[in-house]
């Protein structure tokens, strides 16, 4: 799905990118300039980042925490 069409980014792109660092609508607008030109794609590139920073913080605490075992 298109996330920017003045930009042409998708999402499966933009997941790319969040992985390789560039987490933040900032970093994106000056990465590859979308969510810069007419904004209107800002608030869902900021969503979609966010979801998976959270999803990427919840695995993590998951993978960290210990196992208790059933009796």
């Amino acid at each position: 799905m298109f996330v920017c069409l003045c930009k042409g980014l998708d999402d499966k792109s933009l997941e790319k990118m969040r992985q390789d660092g560039t987490d933040t609508l900032k970093k994106v607008i000056k990465k590859c300039g979308a969510g810069g030109d007419c904004g209107s794609c800002a608030f869902k590139i900021n969503r979609l980042l966010q979801e998976g920073n959270e999803r990427d913080s919840l695995t993590q605490e998951l993978a960290e925490s210990p196992v208790k075992k059933a009796k």
